[in-house]
């Protein structure tokens, strides 16, 4: 019979037995035998992408202080008191844990790394949580005189939290001590457990430890200030009487220097990580990457999972740290205000590391059902949980199933190793693997088509992923092109591209979403080839669309003016009316939800007509590859804008940059796209419309697309 896991617990064994909640129900899957992986390692997870958002109103108020002064004049006062380093730590080996060689299963090819004691394995009074590593920073390595170390943070009884400090620069002798993590009574005049937290994660910047505690809070400790304990045989906890100091068994005690809590709305998920209160960071890791190095944070959202998966925004902050000192950068009163903000469809994630600009997550796969859904409770088990990859603006790839409930992350640049620490007893392991190889940029991407040249011919835009340049190919009138010419640069920045006439003066405009400031523009067409100046000044006119996934331009209405379908995160279908003119905001008009359930599709387009009666269709591939045609009203009528669908097509999962027009002037709608093994340029082949739904036979019109 399979372990029932700790987090099935209720509430009336005790607040720091109920911890867990909802964020580990995440990975408990069905009775019997586990749920059919539904998405294979090596692909898309989810066509909706990590977005950036705004940073407003996100902020941590530091305590100014206050801490520190209270921990030093507690130190003043107890001169007795035993004060040592991390690296005095890591030298005391008497009574000190022993790692183990792995001994469950990681589900990671190649991972290397070690199980617990038997003991710390299985122990239900402790739940490791966060993980953060002196290969974070050249700073950290240095207070350890180069040791390979990792912190591993634990919540136990009611919300207490401990950190271990794990050796593993040999790996074959992993040696590693717990030490409970404490702070100064109401008056400073004893030191006491901190309870009611989580320790949902940790990191490391220098001397400085970081502990998100609450969700909303996060602890300060200072990896230089360690206390050691005079009494390790008891259950008492601070100085006694004659000025000894006890640490519940613990040979030594971390005292908090500091805090830092959430100037937004919502109190923080406590040491509960299912309440629905925000925010609730259950993630953490350090990047030193980029112009401006970051503590990193992320937040559950642990509903956003099995129906909803792929369909969150959950919050992803990076918070500015000063990479010297390990310390937030904060303004004169003491506020630190976020850097960057994004969010990501990922829900239930538990683990988050950034490296140059890319997102690693760790959380459950596709195929989980929380337990409370499961069809037999009386066998509930676990099954391994997910990593994540991906840019802004991409879709996210699943690396590889993990262990058992994968936790928080630490990323080492400097030998390229991806840490993981689990939870679930009696499987906890802490592996390695390789930081996730990003997929090079290779081809044309962001494809769409319109007569930019003013010759009744359609044409071809599109970015060249390696170098953000945009290029027009110019159509012949017969589905095929000439000779390419650079109309901008810096289009990496850009996405989902969709081209008509939107002003109304005859002339192919380009539409786009800034992937920086999630807005949409209209860059004017001028009707000319005329290399950089092709395209006109951009206009913004509408604000907020990192929500949308996948936009098409076609007249959807019939009334001769250009309209935009886009499908959102959430798989709605949204119809948005031309005003036929350029006029900012109010170019679109009021939006009208058209269809449901288009997250099962991964390309859209707009042929335009299809079927030869005169009206604007829309054509889609779902994740399967089967190709479908949905007939256009003429009306915008809620969801009877579009007809009964027809499949057209199988295999269309080979096939990427779907665009759609009458790309050979026998007023039938037609196809290009892109056939291209992942990883590679590939050949653009031309899909004729007969006129009565179907395609003809294709024909190739170009290599290294």
């Amino acid at each position: 019979m399979a372990r029932r896991h700790l987090l099935r617990r209720t509430r009336a064994e005790g607040r720091g037995a109920a911890v867990a909640g909802v964020m580990a129900l995440a990975y408990l899957a069905t009775s019997g035998h586990a749920v059919a992986a539904t998405t294979p390692d090596g692909t898309t997870a989810t066509y909706n992408s990590i977005t950036r958002t705004s940073t407003d109103g996100m902020g941590l108020q530091s305590d100014n202080g206050r801490e520190t002064r209270r921990v030093s004049a507690f130190e003043s006062a107890h001169p007795a008191l035993g004060r040592v380093t991390t690296a005095d730590v890591l030298a005391d080996t008497s009574g000190a844990g022993a790692g183990r060689d792995l001994c469950h299963p990681t589900n990671t090819a190649g991972a290397q790394g070690f199980c617990w004691s038997t003991a710390d394995d299985n122990t239900g009074s402790w739940i490791p949580q966060g993980l953060t590593g002196s290969g974070e920073s050249p700073r950290s390595q240095a207070l350890v005189n180069g040791r390979k170390v990792l912190i591993t943070s634990w919540y136990g009884a009611s919300g207490s939290e401990r950190g271990t400090l794990a050796d593993v620069s040999d790996p074959a002798h992993v040696t590693y001590r717990h030490v409970q993590l404490a702070a100064l009574d109401d008056a400073g005049d004893n030191f006491v457990p901190i309870t009611g937290g989580h320790a949902h994660a940790v990191v490391w910047a220098g001397s400085k430890l970081y502990v998100a505690s609450t969700g909303s809070r996060i602890d300060v400790f200072d990896l230089n200030d360690i206390w050691k304990m005079d009494v390790t045989t008891d259950s008492s906890f601070g100085m006694d009487a004659k000025g000894k100091a006890h640490g519940a068994g613990h040979g030594y005690v971390l005292p908090r220097v500091g805090t830092y809590t959430s100037t937004g709305q919502g109190t923080g998920c406590g040491s509960y990580a299912g309440v629905p209160q925000r925010p609730c960071i259950t993630a953490a890791s350090l990047d030193l990457s980029g112009s401006q190095p970051a503590l990193v944070t992320a937040e559950g959202d642990p509903g956003k999972v099995e129906g909803q998966f792929g369909k969150a925004t959950a919050p992803v902050v990076r918070w500015p740290i000063d990479p010297v000192t390990g310390v937030l950068k904060a303004d004169a009163g003491g506020r630190v205000r976020a850097h960057e903000a994004f969010a990501s469809p990922m829900g239930g994630t538990q683990g988050i590391a950034m490296n140059n600009g890319r997102f690693v997550l760790s959380g459950p796969c596709p195929e989980f059902v929380p337990a409370e859904h499961q069809p037999d409770q009386k066998h509930i088990r676990n099954f391994p949980g997910c990593l994540y990859h991906a840019r802004p603006g991409e879709p996210v790839r699943l690396v590889t199933r993990t262990p058992t409930n994968p936790e928080n992350l630490s990323y080492w640049p400097g030998t390229d190793q991806l840490w993981m620490v689990t939870e679930s007893t009696g499987e906890r392991v802490v592996i390695n693997t390789p930081w996730p190889k990003a997929p090079a940029p290779v081809g044309m991407v962001h494809l769409t088509a319109a007569d930019f040249t003013g010759d009744a011919k359609k044409d071809l835009v599109g970015v060249e992923s390696a170098t953000g340049k945009l290029w027009l190919y110019p159509g012949n009138g017969d589905g095929t092109f000439g000779t390419r010419v650079q109309i901008g640069t810096g289009w990496n920045a850009m996405s989902k591209l969709t081209a008509a006439d939107y002003t109304g003066d005859g002339k192919a405009d380009l539409l786009a979403v800034d992937s920086f400031t999630n807005g949409l523009y209209v860059y004017l067409g001028t009707g000319t080839a005329n290399g950089m100046n092709t395209l006109g000044a951009r206009t913004q006119i509408g604000t907020g669309w990192s929500s949308m996934r996948e936009l098409t331009a076609l007249d959807i209405n019939d009334d001769g003016r250009a309209d935009l379908a886009a499908v959102d995160t959430d798989g709605a279908l949204w119809a948005y009316p031309g005003a036929g003119s350029l006029a900012g905001g109010n170019t679109l008009g009021n939006r009208v939800r058209i269809g449901t359930g288009w997250d099962t599709m991964t390309e859209l387009t707009s042929p335009g007509d299809l079927n030869d009666d005169g009206r604007a269709d829309l054509v889609a591939v779902d994740r399967s590859g089967a190709l479908w045609a949905y007939p256009g009203t003429g009306s915008l009528n809620a969801s009877d804008t579009l007809g009964s669908r027809t499949r057209i097509g199988t295999g269309w999962d080979t096939m990427r940059q779907l665009v759609g027009a009458d790309f050979d002037n026998d007023g039938k709608g037609d196809l290009e796209a892109v056939q291209a093994p992942a990883g590679s340029t590939g050949t653009l082949y031309f899909y004729p419309g007969t006129g009565n739904t179907a395609l003809g036979s294709r024909t190739q019109t170009g290599t290294g697309w």
